[in-house]
This record gives C-alpha cells, sequence and structure tokens, in this order.
C-alpha cells in the first residue's frame, strides 16, 4: 500500500479498516472477478438484513457505510438510486474506473428485489466524483 493510500484511507469516512479491506484485500484476491463476486456478496449481505421500506433501505445502507442513498426516479419497470455522501467522494476520488461497486449494486438489487417480490438487477449507471 502506498503511503498516498494509507493517506486517503486513514482519512477517509470508512476509515483504515474498512477501506483497506474493501478497496485493498477484497480485489487482490478476486482479481479480475471482484465486482462479480463483491455483487453476490452484497446479496447475501442483503439477505442477513432485510428491510422492508425504502426508508428502511436508506437508514441502513448509511448504517453500513456504504453511501447516502438516494431514490431519483421510480416507474413500474425500473428505479434509479444515487449513492453519494464522502464515502462515495472519497472513494471514487482514489481512482475513478477502478472502484468497484458491486457489493452496492448487488445490496441494492437484494433489497429491492424483497420489496417487490421479483428478480431484480442492479448496476452503475453513471460514475461522478461525488456520487454513482
Amino acid at each position: 500500500m502506498s503511503q498516498k493510500l494509507y493517506d486517503q484511507l486513514i482519512n477517509s469516512p470508512q476509515g483504515l479498516n474498512t477501506g483497506t479491506l474493501r478497496d485493498v484485500i477484497l480485489p487482490a484476491i478476486l482479481g479480475k472477478e471482484t465486482d462479480e463476486m463483491l455483487y453476490w456478496i452484497g446479496k447475501d449481505l442483503a439477505r442477513q438484513y432485510p428491510v422492508a421500506t425504502t426508508n428502511d433501505l436508506v437508514t441502513l445502507t448509511q448504517q453500513l457505510a456504504f453511501g447516502d442513498l438516494t431514490l431519483v426516479k421510480k416507474t413500474t419497470t425500473s428505479q434509479i438510486w444515487r449513492l453519494g455522501g464522502p464515502v462515495i467522494i472519497n472513494r471514487v476520488s482514489r481512482d475513478n474506473e477502478e472502484t468497484s461497486f458491486g457489493l452496492e449494486c448487488g445490496f441494492l438489487a437484494q433489497e429491492v428485489e424483497f420489496q417487490l417480490n421479483t428478480i431484480v438487477e442492479a448496476k452503475v449507471n453513471d460514475r461522478h466524483h461525488d456520487y454513482v
């Protein structure tokens, strides 16, 4: 780990321990499969913490230090969510294209699946400097 990465993680909202595990160790273990494996881990995590409402989902997402979740748009066939806040700003600013949000996508997909009682998939559509 470089000094720059250490400095960023130690001062990040997610902290050194979580940041190292999430953005250094897991990608080192999972390699090219990081995004896909984290997606399924996120789905499994959501099964441990099922929520019944959008408000509960927003609260749980913050408690898990994933970021600030907002429902932007909802239609009968799709939903657009925005994940932002200091955690996301910090993670995206480190290495925009390399940062995986598979865990958050899988988690969100499973939680929405519980609420809608139908199969749901999630993906990152846009990456910005302060939200995904």
